[in-house]
């Protein structure tokens, strides 16, 4: 039995090497889908969120639009809401802008005076540049 020997291996036999897997690591690292702070975000909307919710996990919105829920068919992201929102009712409409798409929000509710109990009814991401 030896003692007090220690044995060193040699993981890489030389720089070469060293360099080649330094470099796959790197490249792993860029090329691996991974998530954005706004893919992380829009994970964590749930549909029944208050609008304080919805700001303390997306911030505040590029732009706020409201409308009555159409009687008429249409088209676009909107078309999540049909049967989700009674036709006529109020609705507003959330818009992050997220690099080449944008992250809709709709929040509604019984009251217009009580806007601040409205909800999320639904959500929906869509390229910023698609026309309807």
């Amino acid at each position: 039995m030896v003692t007090g020997l220690s044995v060193r291996r040699k993981i890489f036999p030389d720089t070469l090497s060293n360099a080649l897997v330094t470099t796959g690591l790197l490249v792993a690292m860029v090329v691996s889908p991974g998530c954005s702070p706004g893919e992380n975000a829009q994970r964590a909307l749930r549909k029944g969120m208050n609008r304080q919710e919805v700001r303390n996990v997306l911030g505040e919105p590029s732009e706020i639009r409201e409308f009555r829920m159409p009687q008429e068919p249409f088209f676009g992201p909107q078309e999540i809401l049909v049967g989700r929102v009674p036709l006529g009712s109020p609705v507003e409409e959330w818009r992050y802008e997220q690099g080449s798409d944008v992250l809709y929000v709709w929040l509604h509710g019984q009251s217009l005076s009580a806007r601040e109990e409205w909800r999320v009814v639904a959500f929906s991401k869509a390229p910023k540049d698609a026309v309807y």
